[in-house]
């Protein structure tokens, strides 16, 4: 996922005051879905080392585009989890194993993991499409 210069999804200094608010909110998600920081860092297109230091110090972290738009996807799952089931169920849900034609036995998570990018988009469509009612 890759978006074009001319079309920014974002533009800079939006990214530059967003990018803490979103390291810190994708970080409390990963540990509510019991993930690895390294998951949560391929989940959003970071290197293990890079994301380390932007939790250590994520004031002066800085996303890029692609990178915002995966910590939306992961911060819209969880939403979306959370207006479906109990808090304890909107955590463990990601873990869980999914007989969906989607997940084909994998979980959330999992499935994720293996596809890349575009699966987190997937996923979203899937719970907002539960959400209502179809």
């Amino acid at each position: 996922m890759i978006f074009p210069e001319s079309n920014p999804f974002m533009n800079a200094d939006d990214r530059r005051r967003l990018s803490p608010a979103a390291l810190r909110a994708t970080r409390k998600i990963g540990l509510a879905w019991r993930m690895e920081p390294a998951d949560v860092a391929r989940l959003l297109c970071i290197s293990e080392v890079d994301y380390a230091h932007a939790i250590e110090a994520p004031a002066g972290a800085y996303l890029s585009e692609d990178q915002m738009f995966r910590a939306g996807l992961m911060i819209g799952i969880y939403g979306a989890l959370g207006s479906l089931f109990d808090i304890e169920a909107a955590e463990s849900w990601p873990n869980r194993t999914n007989q969906g034609e989607l997940f084909n036995g994998r979980s959330a998570i999992e499935y994720i993991l293996a596809e890349g990018g575009d699966a987190m988009s997937n996923v979203l469509r899937y719970l907002q499409a539960i959400r209502m009612g179809l």
